[in-house]
């Protein structure tokens, strides 16, 4: 088992960004039990680009 040191797991997370999504449990299950059974940061990564590419089709 590999340790990553303190400074390159610092060097990794300044490139990155985090993008937060709330549910409401309440009316959204559905939508909540979907997220959970998909890898959901490529799955909406998958749907960004796809709507990008939409939006280059239209212009």
């Amino acid at each position: 088992m590999t340790t990553v040191k303190p400074e390159k797991r610092q060097e990794y997370e300044s490139r990155r960004i985090t993008k937060k999504v709330s549910f409401n449990i309440q009316t959204e299950n559905e939508l909540i039990q979907f997220s959970e059974r998909v890898d959901f940061s490529k799955w909406v990564k998958e749907k960004i680009r796809h709507e990008i590419e939409l939006e280059k089709i239209k212009k």
